[in-house]
């Protein structure tokens, strides 16, 4: 009869939170690259230009249809075959943004065209130059539109980021089966984990809710024209 032992893993908790802090660590960095470059990605998907607009849709298409642990694997075990070789950080952090860039595409994408056509009409006929109706209108109003979707992408990766323990990265997961695989308390181990897991999750929910509602009641309202 298995004996369950949570007391067993105390050797271990300073493992475990280095675990829990690389994965922070590879979210974070993934999320640095993956929020400007899937904002740019929208800019191209919604561009009047037909070759930028037919590129981003066709990184969209692809990525989101090709599953995360295939993408780490090409990027960790078949770019050195082409001669260029990162270590398993770099490569984790590669990978997940190469995914989440497609997904936060989306989610611009959509707050772009929630941002009714008016607004636009009335920012030109104020006299604003190109770059000043996107930082001046439409970018406070994209954000207020995605920052919800963008909020769940946010814990999205922070979950996929355990799909680099697959190419080495010392992340939570692997750390877990480490320990699992020393004491043999795969069950505690795990349990363990999935409550870290779960209050990372719930913590940036909340910590979204709490700076969306600072955020947003401070931006400028809608251009009336």
């Amino acid at each position: 009869m298995y004996a369950i032992n949570f007391g067993s893993l105390a050797p271990y908790t300073d493992l475990l939170a280095a675990g829990l802090v690389q994965t922070a660590e590879v979210s974070a960095a993934t999320l640095a690259i993956a929020v400007p470059v899937g904002l740019g990605g929208a800019l191209l998907r919604t561009s009047q230009h037909p070759v930028p607009r037919s590129i981003a849709a066709g990184y969209v298409q692809i990525i989101r249809n090709v599953p995360l642990l295939v993408i780490l694997f090409i990027v960790y075990f078949e770019l050195p075959e082409l001669g260029i070789k990162l270590d398993p950080f770099t490569a984790g952090v590669t990978g997940l943004s190469l995914n989440t860039i497609a997904y936060v595409i989306e989610i611009f994408r959509g707050g772009l065209a929630g941002i009714p056509p008016g607004q636009y009409e009335a920012a030109n006929s104020l006299g604003l130059r190109p770059h000043q109706v996107f930082l001046y209108v439409v970018f406070p109003q994209l954000i207020r539109i995605s920052f919800p979707a963008l909020g769940n992408q946010v814990v999205g990766t922070t979950l996929a980021s355990s799909q680099c323990y697959f190419i080495g990265v010392s992340e939570l997961t692997s750390v877990a089966n480490q320990v699992g695989s020393t004491t043999f308390r795969y069950f505690e181990v795990f349990v363990v984990i999935a409550v870290l897991y779960f209050v990372v999750a719930q913590t940036i929910n909340r910590g979204w809710v709490l700076l969306g509602r600072r955020l947003l009641t401070d931006q400028p309202r809608r251009v009336s024209g």
